[in-house]
């Protein structure tokens, strides 16, 4: 991410991620229904803000984070991805059922702005480096077309980009409860509360690299 590591420090990226994702997801709520296009604006929207907030933790713990610390880090890093999806997501479906959607985005975005508090505990950062943006990502996309012509990359890369390696199941599981008779209730325990903590539960706690990115809800 060249335009991340080369212009703002991670603490300004994390903030503007964390606030544009939490604008969008509010938005999202307060939505009135069927309204499909401005529906897909603002989730690719909200998307490339949760790709914000992921960035510049990666940056921190590479910058801010001992060597002995850095494996220990980098699963909280994945704990709080996992965790954030599964508890998040669990939490709004249950809100949004029993709520309403406009409740349940406020609550969600509220706690999405309060996981920046973990930004106290971090040092901030910035790249020093001579290399310009443009001439970056010149490099990146020149590295990247050189490794596709390997066939062996070129399979790792159809293997990635797949539905099974992107995970595309987990994100069916709640269009097909009603197939299986699964209320909300059991979408929101299971898809949600206890699938986020099931794949965290093997790791060990790091404060501020689980806390940052917690806000990855969904």
């Amino acid at each position: 991410a060249p335009v991340a590591d080369l212009s703002l420090s991670t603490h300004a990226w994390y903030g503007i991620g964390i606030v544009g994702a939490a604008a969008t997801l509010l938005l999202v709520g307060t939505l009135p229904p069927k309204q499909g296009g401005l529906l897909t604006a603002l989730v690719f929207v909200s998307q490339v803000a949760a790709t914000l907030v992921v960035l510049p933790v990666g940056g921190m713990i590479a910058h801010t984070v001992v060597e002995a610390s850095k494996g220990r880090a980098s699963g909280w890093y994945q704990a709080g991805n996992l965790g954030g999806t599964g508890l998040g997501g669990g939490l709004g479906v249950w809100l949004a059922v029993h709520t309403t959607n406009a409740i349940a985005a406020i609550v969600l975005a509220a706690v999405m702005l309060a996981c920046a508090s973990a930004l106290y505990l971090v040092p901030n950062t910035r790249a020093i480096s001579d290399a310009r943006i443009r001439s970056r990502i010149g490099e990146c996309v020149r590295q990247f077309w050189t490794l596709a012509r390997t066939p062996r990359s070129l399979l790792v890369i159809a293997l990635c980009a797949s539905p099974i390696g992107v995970g595309a199941a987990s994100q069916l599981w709640s269009a097909v409860a009603p197939d299986w008779h699964a209320g909300s209730n059991t979408v929101a325990l299971f898809t949600g509360v206890l699938a986020g903590d099931f794949r965290a539960d093997e790791v060990k706690p790091l404060l501020a690299a689980n806390g940052l990115n917690l806000p990855v809800i969904g």
